[in-house]
């Protein structure tokens, strides 16, 4: 599958500097990739990826407090 992997806005473009590519399918599904190692990719479904984020963000808010 050919997938249109984009960098994060952090990412200063140093190829020495390694950052996070995503890109989504056409299922929808969404894929993850180290730009140092393209060739292992995590995928999930957008339902899971904004369950992760919201675990993450009630657990950093929780443990900051």
């Amino acid at each position: 599958m050919d997938l249109a992997w984009q960098k994060s806005s952090y990412s200063t473009g140093d190829p020495a500097q390694d950052c996070l590519e995503a890109a989504a399918d056409p299922d929808g599904r969404l894929h993850f990739r180290e730009s140092d190692d393209p060739t292992t990719t995590l995928t999930t479904t957008p339902q899971r990826w904004n369950a992760l984020l919201q675990h993450t963000r009630r657990s950093t808010q929780t443990h900051s407090a």
